[in-house]
């Protein structure tokens, strides 16, 4: 239970650090792999050249972060996002309870999202983080430019983990193999 907690103060730490130093970084990077461990970039590290040992190299690199959360994408991706746990972000096992009744952690909204057709025309739906109950990350970076240039953008193969990461003011993109 204390690991918990040193984790979460940790994590705002670094996200505070972050935040503060925005007006001087010209770029922050922040990349999650599922499932990727750090032991695997030992085991990978010969073969790395460029851009990812560059990171490696000289970027901040945590060899044994830990946090006792979820089994699922959408409520870890928020705890990394806001540096909070799901009690206080508010995704829950991929979804969001609203209306007494459960619903998927990126609902539909179309007033606040789009999304676009392979020819470049919107869809009639759009996905958001509307249901994120406290500012991210990428919310902070934001808000924190006082000429509002500064943007945040998060790639991801599924919308959950996008929508997560970028939170409520960043941008998502992601691959949606339902429509191509």
């Amino acid at each position: 239970m204390k690991i918990r907690y040193l984790l979460t103060i940790l994590i705002q730490l670094i996200a505070y650090n972050t935040i503060n130093s925005f007006s001087t970084a010209k770029i922050a990077i922040i990349i999650v792999i599922d499932q990727f461990g750090y032991n695997y970039i030992n085991k990978l590290e010969s073969n790395l050249n460029g851009g990812i040992k560059y990171l490696i190299d000289n970027g901040i690199v945590f060899t044994n972060a830990h946090y006792a959360q979820s089994p699922c994408t959408s409520a870890d991706h928020t705890l990394l996002s806001t540096g909070v746990f799901a009690s206080y972000h508010g995704i829950i096992n991929n979804k969001w309870y609203e209306n007494n009744q459960l619903v998927y952690c990126d609902q539909e909204d179309n007033n606040k999202a789009q999304v676009f057709k392979p020819d470049g025309t919107l869809y009639d739906h759009g996905k958001s983080a509307k249901n994120i109950m406290v500012d991210g990350l990428s919310d902070q970076l934001i808000m924190s430019s006082n000429d509002l240039k500064n943007q945040a953008w998060a790639l991801s193969l599924k919308s959950r983990a996008a929508i997560s990461m970028a939170s409520k003011l960043g941008k998502a993109i992601w691959i949606d193999n339902e429509t191509g």
